[in-house]
């Protein structure tokens, strides 16, 4: 996903991806994003919306308890689920 630019915070084990341009394609908030995303491919994202108003358009992604290849089997889920959407 080229066009999500990530906030990575210094001390934390979560980003906040900004995906303003993908929901835009999509016609979609953050909210129906992640609950979408959690439907259709299992992967859990936190709408950034949940974290206040400077957090609408983005997604929170936490890696703490997770294995390298579940990580990446979900962001993989996340371009599948992304790109299967015409821009």
């Amino acid at each position: 996903m080229p066009e999500a630019k990530i906030s990575v915070p210094g001390v934390a084990s979560y980003f906040f991806a900004n995906l303003d341009y993908y929901l835009k394609g999509m016609r979609r908030d953050d909210k129906d994003f992640c609950n979408r995303l959690l439907e259709r491919k299992s992967v859990v994202l936190v709408p950034g919306s949940y974290f206040g108003s400077k957090g609408e358009g983005h997604a929170r992604m936490t890696f703490v308890s997770e294995s390298e290849e579940r990580i990446e089997a979900g962001i993989r889920a996340v371009g599948e689920y992304v790109f299967s959407f015409t821009f």
